[in-house]
């Protein structure tokens, strides 16, 4: 187990992860990606889900017509972790390479 992030390691990983992605209190880490159809959306849920598998760390996913939101905490630790921060970047990698459109954070898309 990786031990708890301190607020400013949080910090300073949240900035190092670019736009998109929000803390909310202090312990879970989200974004909400937008897709122009449904089948994108669930794809993209399921790239989740086997990278999860992979790494056996499980985000919260939820998806439905044009998005899909993405949220991650380390309960074991009781907040977050590296291991979070390290999901998320391969989440924005995935997202670079498929040429995807992430949403502000749960708000409308980046223009």
């Amino acid at each position: 187990m990786l031990g708890k992030l301190t607020e400013t390691e949080v910090e300073t990983r949240h900035a190092a992860l670019g736009d998109g992605w929000e803390v909310v209190g202090g312990s879970v880490l989200r974004r909400r990606f937008q897709f122009k159809r449904y089948g994108d959306a669930v794809m993209f849920a399921n790239f989740c889900a086997f990278e999860a598998e992979r790494v056996d760390h499980h985000p919260d996913v939820q998806f439905g017509w044009g998005y899909c939101e993405v949220a991650l905490t380390s309960h074991d630790a009781g907040g977050l972790t590296a291991r979070d921060f390290d999901f998320a970047t391969v989440v924005n990698g995935a997202i670079l390479k498929s040429g995807m459109r992430a949403a502000r954070p749960w708000g409308g898309p980046i223009a």
